[in-house]
């Protein structure tokens, strides 16, 4: 049986666009592969379900060695739709891109509370992991819709921010799910920590610019913090709050760098 490794890789943002060949997304998984990285995180919303398409690609007959974790409940086109029939529906076609016959997590991507308890959502989950459709199902969240995952026994997992920033009541959160026995994936884990110029600029560099700028305008921006993003990173993997830490990069040396953090020791991991 495949363990999650502590870090993840992330394929959504600038590796769902064209800022990104899918070649340069393939070559990327292949690394992490090789670097130890066994649980990759995707979803339909991504890219009109472009992360899903290229992490099927490059996984290809490696799949039997790597855990897929995607989404459902946000649609391939921002539509949000909870529905069991929509949940089953938004399945079916993610299964399709990613070329394989089940996911190893499926995260319902944000519901609210009334949706997530509804009795035939619940039900319709069962039945779909009765189908080894689904392995386990989390919920992924910022607010009282995780709340509300810790009080549901066909909850196995929590996917929400984890960085040096957030507040008590947020890590006790998440601390309460980890004693519980859920799995806990920590994401936006390098959130407020400071970043020096990367030299030479990318194409996918201008989504990160552009995603910071929406935050601030959103509120959604992390308070900045005095650290680097090498010691964001091991923050997260050294909390006890998260079993895994999931972050997304475009650059295999970085990708790599993070493994060693991580002291992931794949064969294809430069020392």
């Amino acid at each position: 049986m495949i363990r999650p490794s502590s870090l993840g890789l992330g394929i959504t943002g600038p590796h769902t666009t064209p800022l990104i060949p899918a070649d340069q997304t393939q070559a990327l998984i292949q690394a992490a592969l090789d670097a130890g990285i066994t649980l990759f995180d995707t979803g339909p919303a991504y890219g009109q379900g472009e992360g899903e398409t290229r992490l099927g690609k490059a996984l290809g007959s490696q799949r039997p060695t790597a855990l897929i974790s995607t989404k459902a409940g946000i649609t391939e086109h921002r539509e949000r739709d909870f529905s069991a029939d929509g949940i089953e529906a938004s399945l079916v076609r993610s299964l399709e891109r990613l070329g394989t016959c089940y996911v190893d997590w499926l995260w319902l991507h944000g519901p609210s509370p009334d949706e997530l308890t509804n009795p035939a959502l619940l039900a319709r989950l069962a039945d779909l992991k009765s189908r080894a459709m689904i392995r386990h199902v989390g919920v992924c969240g910022r607010g009282r819709e995780l709340d509300t995952a810790l009080e549901i026994d066909a909850i196995e997992g929590i996917m929400a921010p984890f960085h040096a920033g957030l507040d008590t009541r947020q890590r006790a959160r998440l601390r309460t799910a980890h004693n519980a026995g859920l799995f806990v994936a920590g994401i936006e884990v390098m959130a407020g920590a400071r970043r020096g110029h990367t030299n030479p600029l990318r194409p996918a560099d201008l989504w990160t610019l552009a995603r910071r700028v929406k935050h601030r305008l959103t509120g959604l921006s992390s308070p900045p913090l005095d650290i680097t993003p090498a010691q964001a990173l091991e923050f997260a993997l050294d909390a006890q709050e998260i079993d895994c830490a999931l972050t997304m990069t475009s650059r295999i040396p970085h990708m790599q760098a993070n493994a060693r953090l991580a002291g992931l020791v794949g064969p294809g991991a430069t020392t």
